[in-house]
């Protein structure tokens, strides 16, 4: 069953959203940006930056004191970039916020789906141990009949990462119950004889990606293709 809180969909619409987004934001940089002047900002401190390095590194006084020199201009500069880049924000940031806002409370409990609240595309790779990451960080283990353990059995909300356990169908004995918690934990597979229900929300067994990193991941991959395409992409000094 396609629904707006529940992957398939909820992966669609959030991609859609976050395309939405960085082509609106490509666009404005693209009517407002003085490109040529930030380009020209950028080079020159960078420039300047690794002359200073350079000075550094080698105790060359004659370079560092040609770099101090330039040191008030190069702060303007800076300065200035960032005010620069700073005013098409105002057009967008506001509206862009409210739409992130009501995003997230939709997809975030009580809002989003029963199943796992935040889950909205469903990746075949793991990310649950990422370096330099908390184990859960970027979402869960899901499948066809996974469902988020403290949804169930309230006491286990504190534990973290959250942990997930076959999903309880309406209409099966607490033997079932039990089994799939056995299975859960000793990787058997100890089922009863009867016809299996399988949960429309998760069609597939994957990772669950919680909202925030789905979208952020979206954005990025259309971002940078949308700021080349228009030609407003600014290489970081």
């Amino acid at each position: 069953m396609w629904s707006p809180s529940l992957p398939p969909c909820s992966t669609l619409i959030v991609l859609g959203v976050a395309i939405l987004v960085t082509l609106t934001s490509s666009i404005v940089n693209r009517l407002l940006l003085p490109v040529a002047k930030i380009r020209r900002y950028t080079r020159e401190i960078r420039k300047w930056r690794e002359a200073m390095q350079k000075a550094r590194e080698t105790g060359d006084e004659k370079l560092m004191l040609k770099v101090k020199r330039r040191q008030r201009l190069i702060e303007r500069m800076q300065r200035e970039q960032a005010s620069l880049q700073f005013r098409p924000m105002l057009v967008y940031l506001i509206p862009f916020l409210v739409l992130f806002y009501y995003l997230n409370s939709f997809y975030s409990f009580p809002f989003g789906p029963v199943v796992s609240p935040t889950i909205v595309a469903i990746l075949p790779i793991s990310a649950m141990e990422v370096p330099g990451f908390p184990a859960g960080t970027f979402g869960g283990y899901v499948s066809p009949l996974l469902t988020d353990v403290a949804l169930a059995y309230p006491a286990f909300f504190a534990l973290w990462p959250r942990i997930y356990l076959m999903q309880v169908i309406p209409g099966l004995s607490e033997l079932q119950v039990l089994l799939n918690v056995i299975n859960l934990v000793s990787g058997l597979s100890l089922e009863l004889p009867i016809s299996p229900v399988v949960d429309g929300w998760a069609p597939i067994p994957g990772f669950g990606l919680w909202f925030i990193w789905w979208y952020f991941m979206s954005s990025i991959a259309f971002g940078g293709l949308f700021q080349r395409l228009f030609g407003v992409y600014i290489q970081q000094t």
